[in-house]
This record gives structure tokens, C-alpha cells and sequence, in this order.
């Protein structure tokens, strides 16, 4: 670092000082450029910053009373915390000013570590040095990269401004200079409790460079007569006399921060981590951090703690190694003195931080080598200088040295900086370079798991989180986590089964309260459950805004008004700003006829949210039915302005204006929510099919060759069965047999080697008959023997109800219309929804109830045919966009929902519905997909010519993969 400029030595000291101080800071600057543009991370920066409601309310009487009352996040720190608020204070939740703040700490402390250090020892190049290596070495990436350990960087501010302070005292004691060095220690103490240690590195630093520590050597008489010599070492306890306020300060530190990891739950018992292991611990960890210093790879964000036999010895050699290097440093104390006092800096400030007293599941940490390793600084600066002293290359081979080294050293700075940049990419990495066979480690793939939730890649997050479980089935964050990725997927019968497996493992777990019960109020089924959670969960937190606001909507729609407006209050109370809140009241008392306090909660809504159109519609409909026609008008344009399709505001417009007589303006918006509400209503069908067909090849992959189908593999423990809807195809194309391009396609099924079953999901003929039942059976002989073909029923194949003429055919050809069958621990049951009407009732639905409650807890997967759509649900936008071919036989009320989904979301089974009445015709679905609770739906046919497609299901260790075969 020290420039190449030969006119260098003829500027003045303070001159180069100022130079070193420009150069430096740029490059710390350059380099560390990219950090304005990274994300806040899903490790403490939510508890520190983005979800702490003191730290986001920026300074206020009440968050400043907090910052020093608190003991959150198991730390006191109340210097830390007004750092957090003012940053909120002027960039609010936008990381960039968060991360500059702390790259400005980040280029303070490195500049006035350079300064302290030139002052002490007038050694203006090895100052630059040490502080060069502080600045760019990527150790110290974490504690300026991290939002949340703003501590580390602000602590280290004000260790270098006692430090500062310090030099100047002892050149001009006075009490002004000894109480800014104490204003400037506690500051660092209520920063971060790492300067506890700052005291006894002041009494390195008189030793050795300040030279105030001396050992003055006396005679004396012993009783016999003889003189000896001995060292008397009253300097010292002058000297640490002098540093008695400060460590008292430190000491009270010390207890507080002990009392608060304690009531905090941060410190790991000694029955969870014996004294010998910590120990051992210990020892390897001051190894390590040598090791990561020398060889900056691998570096992590968390170092699991490892327990094994191998590590024990590990630490016995490690702990034979600082022992070697201590005595040395002792023995060379005068001749070497840096050494001593650079060894011991490190040994000594990594007490608190080197886990003997646990605090959290890491086993070290790169933030905390941050001020330790400058005593290891200390001494490559002086002792390489010292080892080439008797060079006569000295001069001219060190700056190119110098100049090589640290150009390496930023580069892999950069290149480690960058994988901070959102959360994802830095668990990652850490999975990537980080010993994971600890049971520790399960943390590292649950966050990220967390970090791809919050992407909403909810597919992807399952993986990790899954890993986190497999690592630690206790792991109670991880199964609710799991719990949100399958929420996010819509899989919430799944989710539940995570949501209350975490509660198991943690009853007074309030997120999982919170989750489980959201889950539950999405179906009607569920709601009086998802109350008991709810209520649960502000138990837990009585204090908690939202959870007052889901229960207090949940009530509402369970038609408990007044439940609902006392708890809606009550989320106010804790919130006033909460929008949501207020605009829900106002509907309520809007629907009760309290004008009076819908027209304030709208008011309010409008105050937090402008841009709240159903606030601006519910508040024009209550001034206009008090006559105050003009300000409604307003309301109900500022409404259409920020919705310009909302048709209710149109046609409440359209009201008002003809009511004050404007005729023509009325009659325009009259039409426009005419028009909207026809267009919504024309486009519906045509939304809810492409929904439908978006939906399902979002889930569901095209396997147009047998190269696109998984192939078991011979230690694996799989199968296939094919699945074809409306298998004669279009109405009036053909009479014989099956759908010509079905058949044509048959090579797929008969090479794919593991295909066991088929099912044809009715309408196999379009008109029964022993001689149309013949051709069907013809076509099936193409298949390969292997393959057992079963016929699900449909209309066209038995007709509709019992006494039907098909039927009798039907049954002397397949012996029955209804029954199960198990293979490899998966059950099969065959549905006929022709006989009552698109319901399974009567005698079918005890057989059903039957067959699900013989198989309980002895079957993984349970796959279920029928032709008729018997879920359809047409109140229900989900299930509403399959469109059947026809209604023909349809029972007013499908009994579905009431008798036959309540009994498939009791078990824990994932459950697979298929029907196959849709394709046939140009008005129809071509393919479907949902999955709701544990129930995945489908619904796919043949016979439009648009999309034709029959499925073909893997099932390989128990995993369920559908592909759906393009036939045209």
C-alpha cells in the first residue's frame, strides 16, 4: 500500500498522513461500492431492523425509552438500536442507506486505525499496513456487509476513538481527556460488549509501543546474608490502578450482558455443551481464525458446532500449538516486544467471543475476528519488516510485494462481497462451502428456504427446508416454513400437517398459530378451528395487530359481527394507522346501517390509503344517502380514477347523478357498468379456461416422447399408469372403437417399461353396444399384456341412474361400476357418478367411506376416477373453470363438499382426483389442475382436436409426477 510516488519524502508528515487517508478511504470506498445495492438478509436483520415496530417508528420518546430498556435479541445495546432508528430516521427501509452507513463506519475505523497507530509508533507505512489489512481483508465482509451487525462496526468506532483519546491523555493527563476517554468506552460498551477487553489492551499498548510499562530491578537482603536481584512491578498496578473506572465499566458490562443472554434464552447450558467441549472448542477456533486469515476460503456467514472423537484431538493439538506460540511470545517480551503485545491483543479480545460462554449454535464466527486479528496484524507489519531488514532489496522488492498482495486480497474481497447480496445467494454459498453433517447447520437451509418463500419461489424452497428437517425433525421453524411453502402452493392440507407438527414440537409457537389458523379460515370447513387457533395466538401475543385483524375478519364471515368489530377495534388500538382494519369496519357498520362509524373508519382508511377505491366507493354510498349528492359524486369519481373498471362506482355514480337530475352523465355511466359487468361476464368463461389450462401446464409436464418420461431406476421402487378422458373422442367423428389419434400414440404406453395400469375415464364408446365394446376391446390388444386396463364409467357407457339398458351391457362386459384395488401400498378406487346423479351417495358412498377407513395408516398415495366432474363447484372461481362437456343428469346439489371432500381432507394421505368429461366439445375444458388442501384435481379428455391429450402418471419411491402427452 505504499505508493509509488518518489517525491513522497519531501512532503510534510501530517501531509502524508492526509494522502494515506484520501488513498485509503477511496479504495474502501471502490471496493465496497456494490454493498449500497444488496438486499437486507433473513438472519437479524428482520429482528433488528425490517420487523422491529420501535426500530421502524424512528425516534420517538417511546423507542428511545426502549432502545436502553430492552433486552431484545438477548443483547443490550441501546447505541446500537438509536443507530437503527436514525437510519430509519433518514433512509427508512431501503437497505441502501443501512449499508452506506455502515461502509462509512467501515472507512472511519480503517482511517483511524492508521492514525492511532501512526501516532503511537511514528511508523506512518506499517500503520498503513495494519489498517490496509483491516480495511480489505475478507474476514471483515461480515461485519460490514450484515445490516444487523451494525454492533461490530459501531463498536470498533468508538474502541479507535478510546484508543485515540487514550494516546492523548497519557502525553497531557487531565480529567476533561479521562472523562471523554470514558464517555467514548461506554458509548462502545452500550455499541456492542466486545471493548470489555479494551482495558487490558491499553496495558499491552504501554508496554509496548507507548514504553510506559517498566520493570524496575532492585537488590535486596535475604535472612541469610545474600543479595539477590528482583523485579518489582509497582508501575504496573499504577498503570492498572489507572484503569480501574474503566474496568469497572467493563464489568458491569459484563453482568448485564450475562443477565440479559440469560433471560433471553441465547446461552447454551452446560448440559446441552460440556465444559471440555467447549474448551476444546476454543482451542481449535483460535486456530481456525489463523487459518481463515492466512487462507481467506470458505468463508461463511455460520460455522456449525462440530462435535466428534477427531475433534478432540484436534483441539489438544491446537491448544500444544498456543502454547508453543505464548512462550515464545514471552520469551522474546523485550527483544521482540510487538510480538507479545499482538499475540496477546489476539488472544485476549477473543475471550469474550470464543465460546466459553456459548452464546447461540455457532461454533466461531468471522465477525468475530474483527478486532482480534489486528494484533495478528500487528505483528506480519512490524515482524516482515524486521525479517527483511538486512535485505538490500528491502527498499525496492517490498512496495511490488505490497502492491501484488493487496491487489489479490480486494479482489477476493470483491468477489466474497458479492455473495451478500440478497439472502438467497449468500445461504447458498454457505451451504455450498460449509461442513453441513452438523445437526446444527439445519438452520443455514431453513433460511434459505425462508429467503425463497419471500421470492414466492415456493417450489424451490420446499427442498432446503425439507434438508433442515431431515437434519433436525425437531426443528419447529422449519416445519412451519414448510408449512408456508405448501401454503404458497395452495397445498394447504400439507401445510397444515406442518403448521400443527410445529405447534407439537412448540405449543406457545405464535407464527405457527397465526399460519395454521390463515390456512384454515380459507375454507368454511375449517373456520371454527381456525378460531380456536387464532385466539390462541393472541394469547400468545396480545400486543400483536394482525392477529386481532384475521380473527376479527374471520368472525365476520362466520356472520359474528360484533366478535369481529371488538377484536377489528382492538387491531386499531395496537395500530391506528392500520388501514385494512378500519376499511373492514366500515363494511361491517356499513351492512349494520351505522352510518356514523362506517363514515369514519372510510375516512380513516382514505387518511392511511388515498388510493383505497372500495374505501372511496363506501364512503360516496354513505354521504349520498345523506343527501350530500355532490361530495358523494367526488368520492365516486376519485373511485373510478384510481379503478377505472370498478362497475359499482359507475353504476353508484350513475345513481347519484340522476338523482340530481343529470340525466345524460348518469345514463353514460349507467352503461359503462353495464358494458363492465357484461364484459366481465362475457370474458369469465374464457379467463377461468385459460386459468384452467395455465394452471395445469404450470404443474403438470409435457411428455411428448418416452425420452421426456422418468425412468426408475433398478434400486427404486416405481411404476406408471396411463389416464385417457373421452376416449371415443368427438361426437359424431367416429363409431368404432377409440379416438384414432389416442391409439396412434399407444407405442408411448406399450415402451415405456413400467407401465402397469390404464384407465379409460368413460365415454369409452359413444353409443353402447356389445359390438362397440368389441372394437374397444380390440384397441386395448394393441397394448402390451402387461398393462391392465380398467373402464371408469361415464354416460355415454351405462347412461344415467340404475334401470338403464347401457348398464346391463356395461355390466356383462366389466362385472361392476364401482371398487378398489391397492398396488405397491397406493389405492386405486373407481368411481360411477352416473348412477345418482354426479354424487357419490347411498350404497357407493359407504363403500368409499369404507375403503378410505380400511386403508388408513397403511397407504401413501390414494388416486381416485370417475368420469363425472362430481367436485365441480361453480360457486368457487377455482373450480369453476373446468367447463364439462355436458350437465345432462345433473343433480341440482352435488354433495361433494358436504360428504365426500370432508372425508378425503381428514387424512394425511396425498390424494389424486381424476375425471374425464371434459375435451369433446369446442365450449369445454382441455385440461385442469388445482390442488386443494391434501387433493389434487384433475380433469383432462380427448375429441375438441384444440389441445387432445390423455396423462401418464410416475409413481417412484412414493413421489407422484403427472405428464400430460399431446396428441395433436
Amino acid at each position: 500500500m505504499i505508493p509509488n510516488i518518489r517525491n513522497l519524502k519531501l512532503l510534510s508528515l501530517p501531509t502524508k498522513k492526509k494522502l494515506i487517508c484520501l488513498i485509503l478511504g477511496s479504495l474502501i470506498l471502490a471496493v465496497y461500492w456494490q454493498v449500497q445495492y444488496h438486499d437486507f438478509i433473513n438472519y437479524d436483520d428482520n429482528r433488528y431492523i425490517t420487523e422491529n415496530k420501535y426500530i421502524k417508528s424512528g425516534f420517538s420518546k417511546e423507542s428511545i425509552i426502549w432502545a436502553f430498556t430492552t433486552s431484545h435479541a438477548s443483547n443490550w445495546h441501546p447505541v446500537t438500536w438509536l443507530s437503527h432508528i436514525l437510519d430509519i430516521q433518514l433512509y427508512g427501509l431501503n437497505p441502501k442507506g443501512h449499508h452506506l452507513t455502515s461502509l462509512a463506519l467501515h472507512i472511519a475505523n480503517s482511517l483511524l486505525l492508521f492514525l492511532v497507530f501512526a501516532r503511537m509508533t511514528g511508523a506512518i507505512w506499517k500503520s498503513c499496513f495494519i489498517a490496509s489489512l483491516f480495511a480489505f481483508h475478507p474476514i471483515n465482509i461480515e461485519s460490514v456487509a450484515w445490516a444487523a451487525e451494525r454492533k461490530s462496526v459501531l463498536s470498533t468506532f468508538f474502541w479507535f476513538l478510546t484508543m485515540w483519546t487514550y494516546v492523548h491523555y497519557i502525553q497531557k493527563k487531565t480529567l476533561a481527556k479521562y472523562s471523554i476517554l470514558g464517555l467514548f468506552f461506554a458509548l462502545g460498551l452500550m455499541s456492542k460488549p466486545m471493548l470489555v477487553t479494551l482495558p487490558f489492551v491499553f496495558l499491552l499498548l504501554d508496554h509496548w509501543p507507548l514504553n510506559r510499562l517498566e520493570i524496575v530491578r532492585s537488590k535486596i537482603i535475604l535472612s541469610n546474608g545474600i543479595e539477590d536481584e528482583v523485579e518489582t512491578k509497582n508501575s504496573f498496578l499504577y498503570l492498572l490502578f489507572e484503569k480501574a473506572p474503566l474496568l469497572i465499566l467493563a464489568s458491569g458490562s459484563c453482568i448485564i450482558t450475562f443477565l440479559v443472554q440469560k433471560w433471553g434464552g441465547a446461552l447454551v447450558p452446560l448440559e446441552t455443551i460440556s465444559s471440555t467441549t467447549r474448551i476444546n472448542n476454543a482451542l481449535v477456533s483460535y486456530i481456525d481464525y489463523l487459518g481463515k486469515m492466512v487462507w481467506p476460503k470458505s468463508l461463511s456467514i455460520f460455522y456449525p458446532y462440530p462435535i466428534d472423537e477427531l475433534y478432540f484431538w484436534k483441539g489438544l493439538a491446537s491448544g500444544l500449538i498456543l502454547i508453543c506460540i505464548t512462550l515464545v511470545a514471552i520469551r522474546l517480551i523485550k527483544k521482540v516486544p510487538y510480538l507479545a503485545v499482538g499475540w496477546f491483543w489476539y488472544l485476549g479480545t477473543l475471550i469474550p467471543v470464543i465460546g466459553l460462554v456459548q452464546v447461540g449454535q455457532q461454533s466461531m464466527a468471522d465477525r468475530y475476528a474483527f478486532i482480534p486479528l489486528i494484533g495478528i496484524f500487528i505483528i506480519i507489519a512490524w515482524g516482515l519488516s524486521d525479517l527483511l531488514e538486512n535485505y538490500s532489496f528491502k527498499k525496492k522488492i517490498l512496495p511490488i510485494l505490497t502492491g501484488i498482495f493487496f491487489s489479490l486480497l480486494i479482489t477476493l474481497t470483491w468477489t466474497q462481497l458479492q455473495y451478500w447480496k440478497n439472502s438467497i445467494k449468500l445461504f447458498k454459498h454457505t451451504i455450498e462451502v460449509t461442513e453441513k453433517k452438523y445437526p446444527s447447520f439445519a438452520g443455514m437451509y431453513n433460511n434459505l428456504g425462508v429467503a425463497l418463500i419471500n421470492k414466492t419461489m415456493y417450489e424451490e424452497a420446499i427442498i432446503p427446508i425439507k434438508e433442515s428437517i431431515k437434519m433436525q425433525p425437531s426443528y419447529s421453524e422449519a416445519h412451519n416454513n414448510l408449512g408456508n411453502a405448501l401454503s404458497g402452493l395452495k397445498r394447504f392440507s400439507e401445510a397444515n400437517n406442518h403448521y400443527k407438527k410445529a405447534i407439537r414440537l412448540n405449543p406457545n409457537y405464535f407464527e405457527a398459530h397465526i399460519n395454521l389458523a390463515n390456512s384454515l379460515s380459507k375454507s368454511l370447513i375449517f373456520y371454527k378451528e381456525a378460531l380456536i387457533h387464532y385466539k390462541k395466538a393472541i394469547q400468545l401475543k396480545p400486543e400483536h395487530p394482525e392477529a386481532h385483524f384475521n380473527l376479527g375478519v374471520t368472525l365476520n364471515k362466520q356472520n359474528n359481527s360484533d366478535q369481529a368489530i371488538f377484536h377489528l377495534e382492538e387491531s386499531i388500538k395496537l395500530n391506528p394507522n392500520f388501514a385494512e382494519a378500519h376499511l373492514a369496519l366500515g363494511n361491517i357498520h356499513l351492512v349494520k346501517n351505522n352510518f356514523k362509524k362506517a363514515l369514519y373508519h372510510f375516512e380513516s382508511t382514505i387518511k392511511f390509503d388515498p388510493d383505497n377505491f372500495n374505501a372511496h366507493n363506501g364512503l360516496g354510498s354513505i354521504v349520498g344517502q345523506r343527501g350530500d349528492l355532490e361530495k358523494a359524486i367526488v368520492h365516486f369519481e376519485n373511485a373510478i380514477k384510481i379503478k377505472p373498471d370498478f362497475f359499482q362506482a359507475h353504476n353508484n355514480l350513475g345513481v347519484a347523478l340522476s338523482t340530481m337530475g343529470q340525466i345524460k352523465k348518469s345514463d353514460y355511466h349507467f352503461k359503462i357498468a353495464k358494458d363492465l359487468a357484461m364484459q366481465k361476464e362475457k370474458n369469465k368463461y374464457q379467463i377461468l379456461k385459460n386459468r384452467s389450462w395455465n394452471s395445469a401446464i404450470k404443474y403438470i409436464k409435457s411428455a411428448a416422447t418416452l425420452d421426456d418420461l422418468p425412468k426408475p431406476q433398478p434400486n427404486e421402487n416405481g411404476y406408471s399408469f396411463y389416464i385417457a378422458g373421452h376416449a371415443y373422442g368427438k361426437p359424431g367423428a367416429k363409431s368404432k372403437g377409440l379416438y384414432d389419434p389416442f391409439t396412434k400414440n399407444f407405442h408411448i404406453i406399450n415402451d415405456y417399461d413400467s407401465m402397469k395400469f390404464g384407465f379409460l375415464l368413460g365415454d369409452v364408446v359413444e353409443e353402447a353396444s356389445e359390438k362397440a365394446w368389441q372394437l374397444v376391446k380390440k384397441d386395448l390388444n394393441i397394448l402390451d399384456s402387461r398393462i391392465k386396463n380398467f373402464v371408469v364409467p361415464g354416460n355415454h357407457d351405462v347412461g344415467m341412474g340404475t334401470n338403464n339398458y347401457k348398464r346391463d351391457i356395461f355390466l356383462q362386459q366389466f362385472g361392476k361400476t364401482f371398487f378398489s384395488f391397492e398396488h405397491k401400498k397406493d389405492l386405486f378406487i373407481i368411481l360411477d357418478g352416473n348412477i345418482d346423479g354426479w354424487n357419490i351417495s347411498g350404497e357407493q358412498l359407504q363403500f368409499f367411506k369404507q375403503s378410505l377407513r380400511n386403508k388408513r395408516g397403511f397407504i401413501n398415495n390414494i388416486f381416485i376416477f370417475s368420469h363425472q366432474l362430481v367436485w365441480q363447484n361453480t360457486s368457487n372461481p377455482k373450480f369453476s373453470a373446468v367447463i364439462p362437456n355436458t350437465l345432462e343428469g345433473r343433480s341440482k346439489y352435488l354433495n361433494f363438499w358436504t360428504k365426500v371432500f370432508p372425508l378425503l381432507a381428514d387424512l394425511n394421505n396425498d390424494i389424486y382426483f381424476f375425471s374425464g368429461d371434459i375435451g369433446a366439445s369446442p365450449n369445454s375444458s382441455e385440461l385442469f389442475y388445482t390442488k386443494f388442501f391434501n387433493v389434487t384435481f384433475v380433469a383432462t379428455g380427448m375429441g375438441s382436436g384444440v389441445r387432445d391429450n390423455f396423462l401418464i402418471l410416475s409413481v417412484i419411491e412414493g413421489a407422484v409426477k403427472i405428464f400430460f402427452v399431446p396428441i395433436n
